[in-house]
């Protein structure tokens, strides 16, 4: 089932809330600017910042998993959506 969902439309501060448990359980690393998004507000996000989820799910990097993103590019720049980083 659903483990957790960021809506990454909060208006300010660090902390990122899953939509899933309404705990803010991810931080907001950067400074973002709040954007009409297709569903109300958005972040923006420029290549500098960041959303830092933590080890979300549990689950290892062979596992299976999915995830769904609404994002509108505004250039032609490689990006990344989505990483898993080991430490």
């Amino acid at each position: 089932g659903l483990l957790v969902h960021f809506r990454l439309d909060e208006p300010t501060g660090p902390a990122v809330t899953d939509a899933v448990s309404g705990q803010p359980t991810a931080t907001a690393q950067g400074t973002f600017l709040s954007v009409p998004g297709k569903v109300g507000p958005a972040l923006e996000f420029d290549g500098g910042n960041y959303v830092d989820a933590g080890d979300v799910g549990g689950f290892e990097g062979s596992e299976p998993c999915s995830f769904t993103a609404w994002i509108h590019p505004t250039s032609n720049e490689p990006s990344t959506i989505l990483s898993r980083m080991d430490e």
